[in-house]
């Protein structure tokens, strides 16, 4: 028998995977996904560190200077 924490996981990811499937279907976005991850970041932990947000996403600190 499944856990709560289980099922509430393997739906989380059900649902992630199918709003990737949908997302993929949309036309070349007018704005990069790492746009929109940036946005949302800032949003909740507030003003940071363009070297900050680059180390959150996991991407070069130069590749984030050029996204922001």
């Amino acid at each position: 028998m499944r856990s709560e924490r289980t099922a509430l996981a393997l739906d989380l990811f059900i649902t992630a995977s199918r709003f990737s499937r949908s997302a993929a279907k949309v036309p070349a976005p007018r704005h990069p996904g790492v746009m929109w991850r940036v946005l949302s970041t800032l949003s909740y932990q507030g003003p940071m560190r363009t070297g900050q947000i680059a180390e959150s996403e996991r991407v070069s600190q130069s590749s984030m200077t050029t996204t922001v």
